[in-house]
């Protein structure tokens, strides 16, 4: 993920950088307390200093791309999940109509004899 806006790194940041993968549950978390804080030093800012409030809203903004970012990263994911469970689903239904099947076979045996 690029980054948009400046924050600390931890030595978590560098661990998940390192190995490739982003945890996004903790990212989102992280961009959304960011996101809040940004949000009320907003409020006190254009109570304070109403003309400058131009940079808040653009950082503001950066966050949002950021969060929508991960969201839109997640969708590959949900994607596979959904494809695999919509394939275990019409798996079962299928076993379901053979199952039925070998019976409706098993009665029509039955009565020809």
């Amino acid at each position: 993920m690029v980054e948009m806006f400046a924050r600390e790194r931890d030595d978590d940041d560098e661990k998940n950088n390192s190995e490739g993968e982003i945890k996004h549950a903790e990212e989102l978390r992280k961009l959304n307390q960011v996101f809040l804080k940004h949000f009320i030093d907003l409020v006190d800012q254009l109570i304070d200093r109403p003309a400058e409030y131009a940079r808040k809203v653009e950082d503001m903004g950066n966050l949002v791309r950021n969060m929508h970012w991960l969201l839109n990263d997640l969708r590959r994911y949900q994607g596979r999940v959904t494809l695999a469970s919509m394939l275990r689903t019409q798996n079962e239904r299928r076993r379901q109509a053979l199952a039925h099947l070998k019976l409706a076979k098993e009665k029509a045996q039955q009565k020809s004899l």
